[in-house]
């Protein structure tokens, strides 16, 4: 159920105007296990790291709205983005946290 949740957000979101949809939906395809608030915390498998790594993080950290975050956990998002080699900098507001010094 939660990543139906996941993956029924990244339907809405990719529908906004001047959100990158490519990334959303990518993201949401292959990462959604790795950052679902219900989950135990994993390690990201390869394919995630692929499209976070091609992903414009920033924006989408811009475009997380209170009902994702029902869905997901932030601090997993920074955490995959990091085990990915694609850290997210830190001070950048990304749904409702800040993310912090590494």
């Amino acid at each position: 159920m939660v990543v139906l949740g996941l993956l029924l957000a990244g339907l809405v979101l990719e529908n906004l105007p001047g959100f990158g949809h490519q990334d959303l939906a990518t993201l949401g395809a292959r990462c959604t296990l790795f950052v679902a608030r219900e989950l135990p915390p994993v390690p990201p498998f390869e394919d995630c790291c692929n499209a976070v790594r091609g992903a414009n993080l920033i924006r989408v950290c811009s475009r997380i709205t209170p009902e994702i975050e029902t869905m997901i956990n932030m601090q997993k998002v920074v955490d995959v983005a990091s085990r990915c080699g694609k850290p997210i900098p830190s001070g950048t507001r990304c749904g409702s946290l800040t993310v912090p010094k590494a």
